[in-house]
């Protein structure tokens, strides 16, 4: 049976030298090696994105993992670490990247065409944008700032579905140290992202998306699940409930 390189520490982790322009498709491999495959395959299908994975698994999905990086060894590159939780894994990714742009997935996400190329246009020819993604929403304000709701153009919040990113505003406002899980968290680093002073947009458009199984969601551990879930939320309303100002405009 093949064996697995040593896992680096937090420490050991690598950051990216010399910047070029470009996108590195970003993503945590975590288990459910079947939809890491179909995923990856999809975006080096339909894409000319280089992929960037953080292997903190300890399942077939980090064969998968290498078996890309062998057979794509231009486009794919793979850095097994040790059990980190979401958000130091995406910080993690940010660093190693060596392209000015990123794109955040989640292996859920399944390309029919390339989606990116839309996105990737919109931040080359607007230099404002900080971050475009699939699915926006917006803060419910009269439900005081509990839920929020579904939105497009301009917008308090990206999901982390997919979601690309200027690296330099990423690493200059990153996803919050203490996010173990990454429900809610997507939406704390957005608004963390605009209370800097950037710009999220979720374009009015049909991209060749489909939506498969978020594991993220459904198959984990309910208990653990909802208490990480719970933790992000409050943390994210104790800073910025009540900052209407950092808000995207309302029509």
């Amino acid at each position: 049976m093949r064996s697995l390189s040593p896992a680096l520490s937090a420490a050991e982790l690598p950051v990216a030298g010399e910047i070029s322009p470009g996108v590195t498709v970003v993503v945590i491999v975590d288990g459910w090696a079947a939809d890491l495959q179909d995923c990856i395959s999809r975006v080096l299908k339909h894409t000319s994105a280089k992929v960037l994975m953080l292997d903190i698994a300890t399942d077939e999905s980090s064969f998968v993992a290498i078996e890309f990086s062998e057979k794509f060894p231009d486009r794919v590159s793979v850095i097994r670490s040790v059990k980190l939780g979401w958000s130091k894994c995406l910080l993690a990714l940010i660093r190693a990247a060596n392209t000015d742009l990123i794109a955040v997935m989640d292996i859920s996400t399944l390309f029919d065409a390339d989606a990116l190329a839309p996105l990737v246009q919109l931040l080359r020819e607007d230099q404002s944008l900080t971050a475009v993604g699939w699915k926006g929403v917006n803060v419910d304000l009269e439900n005081n700032w509990f839920t929020s709701s579904d939105a497009v153009g301009e917008v308090d919040q990206l999901l982390g579905y997919l979601l690309l990113i200027r690296r330099e505003q990423a690493l200059n406002t990153p996803p919050h140290k203490d996010a173990r899980f990454y429900r809610n968290a997507d939406m704390e680093w957005s608004l963390a992202l605009r209370e800097s002073g950037g710009k999220l947009v979720a374009p009015n458009i049909q991209l060749p998306i489909t939506q498969g199984r978020h594991h993220g969601y459904f198959d984990t551990d309910p208990q653990y699940r909802d208490k990480e879930s719970r933790k992000n939320y409050s943390r994210m309303l104790q800073r910025f409930r009540g900052k209407t100002s950092i808000l995207a405009p309302r029509q």
